[in-house]
């Protein structure tokens, strides 16, 4: 009787009670929405980070990581990875040789890490090969052996880039959604090379304003780019032996991650030419990088590793990056201070109408009281009361910023116009937002509580009331 008393009563006065339920709704689809997005971020960039750099567990000598020099390498090679090959925990591996070089050509120079790299095998654990921007060259189909994969970001440095408006790119334009007004000016130079990109930005300027140039300056370079293939970068780098020298590559293809501080540093060439050319042991490695079926008991299957190679150092993707166990641990206890803070404050909102509605109900307390409705029935409905408004505002909230991040995390919400600064710190300018169940429980349970806590003033207030006084009362 009691719950079909206080679902009646909440909606004695329907505008009210609305606007309560409306204010939880916004709030909790902003909580829940705003974690989905978070949580789908932290998720995408670990995720990327594992496929194209630091995978599951890796394996180095333990004087490796800090000095870079090519003596450190992982001997007896061979043992180890049939070791590794019949290891359940071990889905794949791949060796690699690693380096530090000075990239140059006549417009620069830069530092980086040379990856020589055993074609297949690496693509059994980085997705370096589904990364190679269209039309900007091949993973490594060429037949010559002095070829070397850079990332965007090089060739940008290394003027290795030019920019010409084809049909292709006002193709790609239209499917952003670009005006027909935009792509008709831009149409005026199609197929108008720009070697320089401050050439390509005035003249895009130009044509369709400062202010529509701000908005799609990004997306139409983006878009306009040719990379020089076969281009030449001379790499400077230490041998085995300890000995400098210079070695000629040629640019066999451009690849693109969401991470641009990993791009600007990484370039890949072969590892059989590469260790012919550095006097470096067929039969060693400095790296050996390790995707395991399951990353759930990620500390206990590293020591079971490390149990195959005790004498190196073997980390997994933790260790590798603290930074990144760091996010992951304190992003869970920010979404629930995030929905907390929420609830607080729409409980101050639940507690103000509470309060009006025992105000305007004295009397009709008062005669409840009178009629023998004890104090702890009466203390029961306005909680339920309080738990009706909190649950239905609650789950309308939570399912409707559940559906948006179910959509969302099928097709990804794209932000492209913000690539760049996304890129910068490691992030995807698309990006697909997720949510627990586990999440949307314990969430469930903290409406419940707010319902509850916020309620409890308001249902002492009335069992303060004297029932005779009560009935006298105007209210």
């Amino acid at each position: 009787m009691i719950l079909s008393i206080s679902w009646k009563n909440i909606w004695r006065n329907k505008v009210r009670s609305l606007v309560v339920i409306v204010a939880i709704t916004i709030g909790l689809f902003g909580a829940v929405f705003g974690v989905a997005l978070m949580n789908g971020m932290i998720l995408q960039r670990a995720d990327e980070m594992i496929k194209n750099n630091i995978s599951h567990i890796q394996i180095h000598h333990p004087e490796f990581r800090n000095n870079f020099k090519a003596k450190f390498a992982i001997p007896d090679l061979d043992q180890l990875e049939q070791k590794l090959e019949n290891s359940e925990l071990v889905a794949s591996y791949t060796s690699r040789i690693k380096t530090m070089a000075m990239g140059t050509n006549s417009y620069g120079n830069v530092g980086v890490i040379i990856n020589a790299i055993d074609v297949e095998q690496e693509k059994k654990v980085t997705e370096i090969y589904k990364s190679i921007i269209d039309s900007a060259g091949t993973y490594f189909e060429s037949d010559k052996e002095n070829t070397v994969l850079i990332s965007s970001v090089l060739a940008k440095k290394l003027k290795m880039v030019q920019f010409e408006i084809t049909d292709k790119t006002l193709e790609e334009l239209k499917n952003k959604k670009v005006s027909e007004e935009i792509i008709e000016k831009l149409s005026s130079i199609k197929n108008e090379l720009f070697r320089k990109e401050k050439d390509f930005i005035i003249k895009i300027e130009e044509l369709i304003g400062e202010e529509q140039s701000e908005i799609y300056e990004t997306l139409i370079i983006d878009n306009s780019i040719k990379y020089k293939l076969r281009a030449k970068i001379i790499f400077k780098f230490q041998t085995a032996d300890g000995e400098m020298i210079d070695e000629l590559f040629k640019v066999e293809g451009v690849y693109k991650t969401s991470n641009s501080m990993y791009d600007q540093m990484n370039v890949f060439v072969r590892k059989d030419y590469f260790t012919k050319i550095a006097n470096i042991p067929t039969n060693t490695a400095h790296e050996i990088a390790i995707i395991l079926h399951s990353d759930n008991d990620i500390s206990q299957k590293t020591s079971q590793i490390q149990e195959l190679a005790p004498d190196l150092e073997v980390l997994n993707f933790f260790d590798t990056d603290p930074m990144m166990e760091m996010t992951v641990k304190w992003a869970k206890i920010y979404y629930y201070v995030l929905v907390i803070i929420i609830l607080f404050a729409l409980g101050f909102g639940i507690v103000n109408t509470m309060l009006m509605v025992v105000l305007e109900r004295v009397k009709e307390l008062g005669m409840l009281m009178a009629i023998g409705m004890n104090k702890t029935r009466i203390f029961f409905m306005i909680m339920l009361e309080s738990v009706f408004l909190s649950l239905i505002g609650g789950v309308v909230g939570m399912a409707l910023g559940a559906v948006t991040t179910w959509q969302l995390g099928k097709n990804g919400w794209d932000i492209s116009q913000y690539a760049e600064g996304m890129e910068a710190v490691g992030y995807s300018a698309i990006i697909y937002p997720s949510l627990s169940f586990d999440f949307l429980i314990t969430t469930t349970i903290l409406v419940i509580l707010t319902g509850i806590i916020s309620a409890i003033y308001p249902a002492r207030k009335a069992l303060k009331l004297n029932p005779a006084d009560a009935i006298r009362s105007d209210a």
